[in-house]
């Protein structure tokens, strides 16, 4: 079943949302990233994107230089965001092929 048809205390939500964290958090360890965006299908669920934040904050407990500056957000584009990507990225190779 989709995430977002399986009630909300579902287990499978805390799992997503941790396994989600933990992909948010290792990102910002390892990288210089300050932003994560998620999107996509799960992130349709209600309360995933807030639950996902909670589990990163719970993982780092402040251990990570600037961890104030950390964010994890959803598209500004929302739903759109995916397919206007692909029509600017298609415009870029036209402009540079013409």
């Amino acid at each position: 079943a989709s995430l977002s048809d399986l009630p909300d205390d579902h287990e499978a939500h805390a799992v997503i949302a941790s396994y989600l964290g933990q992909l948010c958090h290792a990102i910002f360890a390892m990288t210089a990233a300050e932003i994560v965006v998620l999107g996509g299908g799960v992130m349709h669920t209600p309360g995933l994107l807030e639950r996902t934040r909670e589990a990163a904050a719970r993982l780092d407990r402040g251990y990570l230089p600037g961890g104030a500056r950390h964010a994890i957000v959803a598209p500004a584009l929302g739903p759109n965001a995916g397919i206007a990507g692909a029509i600017l990225l298609a415009q870029a190779a036209r402009a540079e092929n013409s």
